[in-house]
């Protein structure tokens, strides 16, 4: 998918997985020059403004607006501006707006993963030159103003973020929420 302009566009699916733009992105799928202004989506577990979950690649894309992602203990999820799950890459990408959590079951060990950028980075991929300005609101275990939760041997390339978490997290950063052994 290439070179998109969408503006106003609302998608309302509260138990509905994979809540974004494209979805699921398969690895060797590729997102680029795609941009989301104004937009209001609503979603379960992997949530995102351009996909749900990236396992290829996005580039040079960007979301403005909200995402209202609803999770359960029981299950891992994951919410970011621009994707919830991520293993691929993401570079040159900028996200701006509001995520708010709504926790539908506080039973379970499963991991909430919240990120203004990224909510769940699992891959050794780079996160580069990007960067977000959201504000992360609601309860949340790790919640980050760039990544939720960083997988071993992530890497952050020329990447920051500037916006706010106003809910509660149990591990929170103005960059990365919680982290194991990231590179950068």
């Amino acid at each position: 998918v290439k070179g998109f302009a969408i503006r106003n566009l609302t998608i309302n699916s509260p138990d509905t997985m994979y809540v974004s733009l494209l979805g699921n992105i398969m690895p060797t799928g590729k997102a680029s020059n795609i941009k989301l202004t104004d937009a209001n989506f609503t979603g379960y577990r992997e949530v995102g403004g351009i996909a749900g979950r990236n396992n290829g690649e996005i580039r040079n894309s960007s979301f403005n607006g909200k995402l209202n992602w609803y999770y359960s203990r029981a299950n891992s999820s994951a919410a970011g501006g621009i994707v919830g799950y991520n293993s691929g890459l993401v570079s040159q990408c900028r996200s701006e707006g509001e995520i708010t959590a709504y926790e539908t079951q506080a039973t379970g060990g499963a991991s909430s993963d919240v990120g203004g950028l990224v909510g769940l980075q699992q891959s050794s991929i780079a996160i580069e030159d990007s960067y977000s300005s959201m504000n992360l609101d609601g309860k949340m275990q790790f919640a980050g103003g760039l990544v939720g939760s960083n997988g071993a041997g992530t890497q952050l390339k020329s990447s920051y973020s500037y916006g706010k978490i106003l809910g509660t997290a149990t591990n929170k950063g103005g960059l990365v929420g919680g982290s194991q052994n990231a590179a950068g």
